[in-house]
């Protein structure tokens, strides 16, 4: 069966996905990804180059870096971290060769100005992106998730046909897991600025 991004892209309408999982994670990748067990995060963030239906995302905002670069190669923030992937590919150089503008940091994403067409990969963390309550640590900046979710909308709404964008907050449910209460509400809160930031796109929801 085909997701609701393919059958968005299908209509014509320019599409993405945003959040502060990796973008290999169980609910971004069920809007493109056909695979049987979500764990197998290095074949869904192939499948992005290889979608069954539609066509590749126009815009994918998120984390999930390691299951992107090939094994051995390091990181671009934190050298001492590889990439995964067992079958060599490096599939942010293959989408950037696709057409995407390949970030990893908060300072690239805002050096990009935004245009009809522009196809963007941000992967601003080897895994997840860091709790909100502590973003403001990390050895190169990451945007925020109300800025990814502007950004996306800023690019998306160019397209004449319209725009299906996906956003998801998905480390509200990764601190509750730990019973981090004050991380969970950290992020909760950055979750209703980027549904303030879709509801402004417009003026409803």
């Amino acid at each position: 069966a085909k997701s609701i991004l393919e059958m968005a892209a299908e209509r014509g309408l320019a599409t993405g996905v945003v959040t502060t999982t990796t973008v290999t994670h169980a609910t971004p990748a069920s809007a493109y990804a056909h695979i049987h067990h979500r764990d197998l995060e290095q074949d869904i963030a192939a499948q992005l180059l290889a979608p069954r239906f539609g066509q590749i995302p126009d815009l994918i905002l998120g984390g999930g870096r390691q299951f992107f670069l090939p094994a051995g190669a390091a990181d671009p923030e934190y050298p001492d971290q590889r990439g995964l992937r067992a079958d060599g590919r490096d599939l942010t150089a293959e989408l950037a060769a696709r057409g995407h503008a390949y970030v990893w940091n908060e300072t690239q994403l805002e050096a990009i100005v935004p245009a009809a067409g522009t196809r963007v990969l941000g992967l601003f963390e080897p895994s997840h992106l860091l709790f909100e309550k502590v973003r403001s640590t990390a050895p190169v900046a990451e945007p925020s998730l109300a800025r990814m979710t502007e950004f996306a909308i800023d690019v998306l709404s160019r397209d004449r046909e319209g725009f299906f964008l996906l956003v998801e907050g998905g480390r509200i449910d990764h601190a509750l897991h730990v019973n981090n209460v004050e991380y969970a509400l950290r992020e909760a809160a950055m979750f209703d600025d980027a549904r303030g930031a879709l509801i402004g796109a417009d003026g409803r929801e």
